[in-house]
């Protein structure tokens, strides 16, 4: 019982880390000018909640020691990356540099929130490819699963930046020696967070083994939170390129290049969602997970 209150415990945990970052993710959202000095704290203290939030999901998913390494190897990886990126314009599309007055600043040049936004959108991506199963079958890890989820993770994830970026951009947050096509983003940044996102996932799943325990986690009362509660995250995200880009293209390309993933995500959890007829047996069960996970 005392694991069931754990997981219970992280379930909760993760929509309330995710409620946290409405007040912060409102001002982003907003049409009102930003003033970096102050607002860059609050982007911040916004991302850490997610940070939180996503970190709950994936210790829910695979247990909490594959969640940490996750969570180390893509943050590791990802500040690499921005500091090539920012230094040599190699991966994501030219030189570019960020809001002087974003703080705080790691070694690099690369401001805080970034590497850990990294992990946050990873995060995601692992938890909307669930349906595709775990990458280590009868206990060990099968390369040819582990390249497929890796390469379709980071699919997810460089379609997210359809969205982000552009209002990255409009708001000044960072920006491109030479524009690009995009909304100001030039087309080789996606190639770029393709490449640095499949080698993130290649780690987490091969090394860290972030899907080892999967299918041993609780289902309906997680993915039901998590389902409400990153729908108004995308409600969040749609306002702000409204608002932020005065245009509504980016957020429809996004969501139409995520569709088959979402369409996929929703099958398989409805899939896993009791029959109506057995609702009253299986509440009575729904804390009674599977006790033998390993942690």
């Amino acid at each position: 019982m005392q694991m069931n209150r754990d997981r219970l415990m992280r379930t909760a945990v993760f929509l309330g880390a995710v409620f946290v970052i409405f007040p912060a993710g409102t001002v982003f959202a907003s049409s009102a000018p930003l003033e970096w000095m102050y607002d860059g704290w609050r982007l911040l203290g916004g991302t850490m909640a997610l940070v939180l939030s996503t970190f709950c999901s994936l210790a829910c998913l695979g247990g909490i020691r594959p969640a940490l390494r996750f969570m180390a190897s893509a943050i590791a990886i990802s500040w690499l990356a921005e500091i090539i990126g920012l230094h040599t314009g190699w991966l994501f599309g030219g030189i570019y540099r960020y809001h002087p007055e974003v703080r705080p600043i790691l070694p690099g040049g690369v401001p805080l929130f970034i590497p850990f936004a990294w992990f946050v959108l990873s995060g995601i991506a692992i938890m909307l490819l669930r349906w595709l199963g775990t990458s280590h079958l009868a206990g060990s890890r099968n390369a040819g699963r582990i390249l497929l989820k890796s390469a379709l993770s980071a699919t997810a994830l460089a379609i997210c930046d359809l969205a982000l970026d552009p209002v990255a951009v409009s708001v000044g947050l960072w920006e491109w020696e030479t524009p690009g096509p995009y909304f100001g983003v030039p087309f080789q940044n996606f190639a770029g967070w393709w490449t640095v996102s499949f080698v993130i996932f290649l780690v987490g799943y091969a090394v860290a083994g972030i899907d080892r325990a999967h299918g041993r986690h609780p289902t309906l009362p997680h993915d039901s939170t998590w389902l409400f509660a990153h729908s108004l995250l995308l409600g969040l995200l749609g306002v702000a390129v409204v608002n932020r880009t005065g245009c509504v293209q980016p957020f429809l390309f996004a969501v139409a290049a995520m569709l088959p993933f979402s369409l996929a995500w929703l099958a398989w959890f409805f899939r896993q969602a009791p029959p109506v007829s057995s609702v009253p047996r299986v509440t009575s069960r729904l804390l009674a997970w599977d006790e033998q996970r390993d942690f």
